[in-house]
């Protein structure tokens, strides 16, 4: 038994008629009452189906009612995408979703990949499966099984996954620069979970109503000094003559948000 959490696996079959296929199993992410199981297919004629059990003596039950499947084609898709992240095709100039298909993954002074792979996205792809039926800090076993409608075989060795609380981590050393009408916000992370940001802020004082600034959740411009990426927002609409006050957090696959950064204005 493989316990899983928030692993890569990558799994290729060589003694089947599925293998010139190459689906990959990418892994389980989880939260406290949703886990998040991801494959790369093949192709788009590939079904699967998703088994689970509760105990590791129990027995396995398909927890899906029809083979998971390509939902819908991919322009359906990209317009569904533009509906989440209105910015999306401006900023990335993309055509296709196997383009963005991947996990986010930051690191120290590296942007790996520049777009988030949602749950959303994996289901509609016939990519992923999203188990909401489980409970707080408890072990789910689970078994995929791939299918041509001809020939079943594994997908990967069954597995265990605790479905926990996934939050991110404050952002830290937040920073503003202000000038010619605008503020500009900088701050540093470290933390794997996180894939992407909102920013608020109160006109109002520390404690006052935070109200947020960005729907696209995604902020990352490059450093043009280091040429290296790093989270970022620009508040355009600024009154010089008022006070602001700042506050980041960020939010994990699950599109939760996390722990908020301390607070800031311009003249800290």
């Amino acid at each position: 038994m493989k316990t899983i959490q928030f692993l890569m696996l990558v799994i290729f079959f060589s003694n089947s008629a599925l293998a010139q296929d190459k689906t990959e199993f990418v892994g389980a992410f989880t939260s406290e009452n949703q886990i998040f199981i991801r494959w790369v297919k093949g192709n788009d004629n590939q079904l699967f189906n998703i088994y689970r059990k509760l105990s590791n003596d129990g027995s396995y039950i398909r927890i899906n009612e029809v083979p998971v499947k390509l939902m819908t084609s991919r322009p359906e898709i990209m317009n569904l995408l533009g509906e989440d992240y209105p910015d999306f095709k401006k900023a990335f100039k993309l055509d296709y979703p196997e383009q963005i298909a991947t996990i986010y993954q930051y690191q120290p002074g590296l942007l790996k990949f520049a777009a988030v792979y949602t749950p959303k996205l994996a289901v509609l792809l016939g990519e992923g499966f999203i188990d909401n039926t489980v409970l707080p800090n408890r072990t789910y076993y689970y078994r995929i099984e791939l299918t041509d409608g001809t020939m079943t075989t594994k997908l990967v060795d069954d597995f265990e996954v605790k479905s926990e609380s996934n939050k991110t981590a404050p952002p830290t050393n937040l920073r503003v620069e202000s000038g010619s009408g605008v503020n500009d916000l900088f701050w540093d992370t470290h933390d794997k979970k996180t894939v992407g940001y909102f920013v608020y802020r109160s006109e109002t004082g520390e404690n006052g109503v935070f109200k947020k600034l960005n729907d696209w959740k995604l902020i990352f411009t490059q450093n043009k000094s280091t040429s290296n990426m790093m989270p970022n927002y620009v508040d355009k609409d600024v009154d010089t003559k008022k006070a602001y006050w700042y506050k980041v957090v960020g939010v994990n696959i699950f599109n939760e948000q996390g722990i908020f950064s301390a607070t800031i204005t311009p003249s800290q």
